[in-house]
């Protein structure tokens, strides 16, 4: 641990005063940001009835989808969960509109964590990060797309902190939003149907009938199978890269 706090003072030290700058900078950004993933949602009191408040004021505007995309990009800040913006906006808009704005605001919101990475933290997360982020801007780096993809299925971090972290690897912009406009498609489509079709699955799932609990039963396992192959095939993209790493 003294060897630790040694090697980061001499880093310290032997900084310019650009530098020093960049990392003041930085180490606001982040503060910045934890503090409104702690507490951003309390403080602006968002909550999912708030969502569909904003979302029914939002509709009534000529210009919906920008509207949209500046409360996504806005809450990106906050860490607020993806799954109740994308049904606050389906519920107001219906589900194909509501999908399709879903999809272009959260391509919106990703773009600006991913640049507020690569801007920002780069410098600073490369020489300290450790553990899971370091395996993460690892992984992102050496698998681009697909990292950016299989992502979105695994239970891994905020969307802010996935998305910063490939800005932070270097990712390129175009094969980030590749990966990331692919692999969030399956969470909107299963938000969308399941918000507009809400009254009729509570039915669905309220019958008792057999049939109808097969069926459901049937749809957990293949969603679970299909997380513990997602799960399967990040920790071999991980286990590739850090052999490769080793070998170097």
């Amino acid at each position: 641990m003294l060897s630790l706090f040694k090697k980061i003072g001499r880093f310290l030290n032997n900084m310019d005063a650009k530098a020093i700058t960049s990392l003041a900078v930085t180490v606001a950004l982040l503060g910045f940001v934890v503090i409104m993933l702690v507490y951003g949602t309390d403080w602006l009191g968002i909550n999912q009835s708030a969502v569909n408040n904003i979302m029914n004021n939002v509709a009534n505007s000529p210009f919906a989808l920008f509207g949209v995309i500046a409360v996504f990009c806005a809450l990106a800040l906050t860490g607020f969960p993806q799954t109740l913006l994308f049904a606050g906006t389906v519920a107001v808009f219906g589900a194909t509109t509501g999908a399709w704005f879903s999809w272009i605001a959260t391509l919106c919101s990703a773009t600006l964590t991913f640049y507020l990475g690569h801007l920002f933290g780069a410098r600073f997360v490369r020489k300290l990060s450790a553990g899971k982020a370091k395996s993460m801007i690892e992984v992102a780096q050496n698998h681009g797309i697909l990292a950016a993809m299989i992502i979105r299925w695994i239970p891994s971090a905020p969307f802010i902190v996935i998305n910063s972290i490939f800005g932070v690897a270097s990712v390129p912009w175009w094969k980030f939003i590749a990966g990331t406009a692919v692999g969030i498609i399956p969470k909107i489509l299963v938000v969308s149907f399941f918000t507009d079709q809400v009254d009729e699955f509570l039915g669905f799932f309220q019958s008792r009938d057999p049939k109808d609990l097969g069926v459901i039963a049937l749809v957990v396992v293949l969603w679970l199978v299909f997380l513990l192959f997602v799960r399967w095939l990040y920790m071999r993209l991980r286990r590739t890269t850090l052999s490769g790493l080793d070998g170097e």
